[in-house]
């Protein structure tokens, strides 16, 4: 009896046993005092099971925490070669991302050093000094003042050290080294940076002062040298100054941050993985054994509130309630053996006994039910005291007005999932409560998704604004923690009143930026013009001379077929005045003196976007800067606006014989005098002949090699004859060869011969002069007669 009831499950058996113990009001009282200190002790124990079952559970969680952890670390892992931590790598990508710099710019010390192979024992003391210089950003001078700036602004969730490197450093005295004993920087390898040979010199450099601690063999020569390591991991830092930080084993990989291989640190975590996975296991298996202990001892407990109905031994005393149902069994005997009129009182007395019965059965379903309905009491003061407390605590940290907000915003959710009332039992609260929170889970969710969407359409904003406006956004960044600065920008355009100045930008387009264009297109026309007329100059002497018998040649000018050179075209009319095309005579833009009228330039802002898109190739768009500066060349160039062909055409009736539009498919000779049409035209055109002057002054020499007289006396007398016309002032280079043919066009003679082999001489003399001087009948003189001395010389 003093151990209480049974759990639930022996309920038939220790009723049993109670009833046998039950034989006076001294049982009853004994049997109720052991219940009182059962359900005490029950209580007690169904406390502490509860405490268990939370420690248990938040054991559970630390241990799923750190599983995602080494999860996230393995796979960060497989896709980099450092083994420094992921935050410390994340927050390095923020940066790079902030003052655009790629991680290799700006590297950690740790991502340059590794212990050598061969000194493997050596590696977890080495981590244990260098660990803070290793965890160090390295940053080049040019890059500090934005890198200063972006970590001055940022909240970096983490200790983040970094070093500003010189561009030079300076030599650093090296440590001295005891016979036979290396310093830890001995061990170490450094890597090269071929891109950014300072940062590997400062960290040699640093080495030389911070992992100057040497290699002690034994004991005796750690106690005996200044500044020495133990491969356990002692680390003596001074004669007086000793440490040793075994809070993680000395080899234990799974914190170390030097090296550029990973693999023996992913070892480490797959090992860790594993541990961790048995860990959790066990706390799962804990977690159900706990829950199966407290599900018994609430049964428990509400067995023994189902016997706190019964107070008072009278309840429960059926001895004496047998004597007297035994003696008035023996009376009523009596009384129907003496009258009729006790048979009916027997009939009344057996109805009564029937309807005592079903009392009875009634009183225990009523019993059974309030133990349970006090138990249920109970639990639901419990959980009333536990929700009191929580919400006491947030009320701490809430203001009133928060406070009121979210009680109207829990009245809104309850009233959502419990109908209008809320719920009316305490059993429905749990459904309840689970109701509201996946309703808010999902607006928060929902709430969460909008507010990213958002974030990106500010974002693309932002980048566009960026884009369009360079030099005022210079400081900001397309990024949602930037808008204060695009809200100052705002303000200011607004505090400026810039609306007020839009009709003055209108009318400055109109007079100005627009008129401008439409006076380059005037000019451009004007070169256009320039063109024409010295074609038709040239075109004026090519028609003296015959090209063939009884024809001459006429260069013919057409547009380009050239899109590029269309399409600005088109672009230049539709900036001035909107129609979209030039005009077939390429005359686009300007009448006469190359004003444009006021009606074409009248302000749109289609007109605006076209002038603006226009001046921006000009002046070269950002990332397209040569391509913009070839085109700008080329269709600026108004010689690029034409394609020139040859027609050979009749004199007697001008009609056309043939029309070249390159030599393709011609005869040699025809190659050749086609050729020099095309030269002569040229010449005319760079040196601006003027065409039917008498006498010029201008100075046209051309020089022609020994290649002229390779082709045929007919199509070098063509050149010639071509040349004269043109008045260029020739000097032809021959090795005495068609000087017949060239003859009659020239007015002097230079001869250049060599007799001796060591210098050459050269004589010159009019061609009157060299005619006198010619044997007769021959056409050219020769080595064995040399030309003869100019008269008078």
């Amino acid at each position: 009896a003093g151990a209480g009831p049974s759990p639930a499950g022996d309920e038939p058996e220790d009723a049993r046993a109670v009833a046998d113990a039950l034989v006076d009001a001294e049982a009853f009282a004994t049997l109720r005092r052991a219940a009182d200190d059962a359900a005490v002790r029950v209580r007690d124990e169904l406390a502490r099971a509860e405490e268990r079952a939370s420690e248990v559970a938040a054991e559970l969680r630390a241990v799923e925490q750190e599983t995602a952890d080494v999860k996230a670390e393995l796979a960060s892992l497989a896709d980099r070669r450092s083994n420094l931590p992921r935050t410390h790598l994340e927050v390095r990508d923020r940066l790079c991302a902030g003052v655009g710099l790629a991680p290799a710019d700006v590297p950690f010390v740790g991502e340059l050093l590794a212990v050598r192979p061969e000194h493997a024992d050596w590696e977890g003391v080495a981590e244990r000094v260098l660990r803070g210089f290793a965890l160090s950003l390295l940053v080049p001078a040019a890059h500090y003042e934005a890198v200063a700036a972006w970590v001055d602004r940022e909240h970096l969730g983490l200790r983040l050290v970094y070093h500003r490197v010189p561009e030079r450093v300076a030599a650093v005295r090296t440590a001295p080294r005891e016979d036979g004993v290396p310093l830890l920087a001995d061990l170490l390898d450094v890597r090269r940076l071929d891109d950014a040979p300072a940062l590997t010199a400062w960290v040699e450099a640093e080495l030389e002062r911070r992992a100057d601690h040497a290699c002690a063999p034994d004991l005796d020569a750690f106690r005996r040298l200044p500044r020495a390591v133990t491969r356990a991991g002692q680390v003596k830092h001074s004669p007086d100054h000793h440490e040793k930080n075994d809070t993680r084993a000395v080899d234990d990989r799974r914190g170390f941050v030097l090296g550029w291989s990973t693999q023996a640190k992913i070892d480490a975590l797959l090992e860790q993985a594993a541990e961790v996975t048995a860990r959790r296991d066990a706390l799962a298996r804990r977690r159900d054994e706990a829950a199966a202990a407290r599900s018994a001892l609430q049964s428990r407990s509400a067995a023994l509130g189902r016997l706190d109905v019964y107070r008072d031994w009278d309840e429960l005393d059926r001895g004496a309630e047998s004597a007297r149902i035994a003696e008035l069994a023996e009376e009523k005997r009596r009384l129907e053996q003496a009258s009729d009129e006790l048979g009916r009182i027997a009939d009344l007395l057996a109805d009564n006994a029937r309807r005592q019965a079903e009392l009875e059965a009634e009183r225990d379903r009523v019993v059974a039910t309030l133990g349970a309905d006090r138990h249920a009491l109970d639990e639901a003061r419990t959980a009333r005291e536990r929700a009191r407390a929580v919400l006491d605590g947030a009320g701490e940290t809430l203001d009133e007005e928060t406070s009121a907000a979210l009680a109207a915003e829990f009245d809104r959710e309850l009233g959502a999932v419990g109908g209008a009332d809320g719920p009316t039992r305490a059993a429905d609260l749990d459904a309840v409560e689970n109701a509201v929170r996946s309703r808010l889970t999902a607006e928060a969710e929902q709430a969460q998704r909008e507010r990213a969407d958002l974030g990106t359409r500010i974002a693309g904003q932002m980048a566009s604004f960026r884009s369009a406006y360079p030099v005022e956004t210079a400081e900001l960044d397309a990024d949602v923690r930037s808008a204060d600065g695009y809200r100052e920008i705002h303000d200011r355009l607004v505090r400026d009143d810039l609306p007020r100045f839009e009709a003055d930008f209108k009318a400055y387009l109109n007079t100005n930026a627009i008129r401008d264009i439409a006076g380059f297109a005037a000019e451009l026309a004007k070169q256009a013009d320039v063109i024409r007329d010295r074609i038709d100059t040239i075109n004026d002497s090519l028609r003296a001379i015959d090209y063939n018998p009884g024809r001459y040649i006429r260069l013919e000018m057409s547009r380009t077929p050239n899109l590029e050179v269309r399409e600005f075209q088109q672009d230049l009319r539709a900036c001035t005045d909107g129609d979209g095309i030039l005009a077939e005579d390429d005359r686009a833009l300007a009448e006469g003196d190359g004003s444009v009228g006021d009606g074409a330039l009248a302000y749109s802002e289609d007109r605006f976007l076209r002038v603006k898109a226009l001046v921006e190739r000009f002046r070269g768009r950002e990332g397209m800067t040569d391509l913009d500066e070839a085109w700008r060349r080329r269709v600026t160039d108004v010689r690029n606006w034409f394609v020139l062909s040859a027609s050979e055409r009749s004199r007697a009736d001008d009609s056309e014989h043939e029309h070249y539009s390159d030599s393709g498919g011609k005869s040699g000779g025809q190659k050749e005098k086609l050729a020099y049409t095309v030269l002569a035209a040229s010449l005319a055109y760079q040196f601006k002949l003027d065409w039917g002057a008498v006498r010029s002054t201008a100075f046209r020499f051309v020089v022609i090699d020994e290649a002229f007289g390779r082709g045929s006396d007919e199509s070098t007398r063509f050149a010639l004859e071509l040349f004269r016309r043109l008045g260029l002032q020739l000097l032809i280079v021959t090795p005495l060869q068609k000087i017949h043919v060239i003859e009659p066009y020239i007015s002097a003679v230079g001869f250049v011969d060599n007799p001796t082999g060591r210098s050459s001489r050269l004589r010159t003399l009019s061609i009157a002069a060299y005619r006198e001087g010619r044997p007769a009948g021959d056409a050219a003189p020769s080595a064995a007669d040399p030309v003869p001395e100019p008269a008078g010389r």
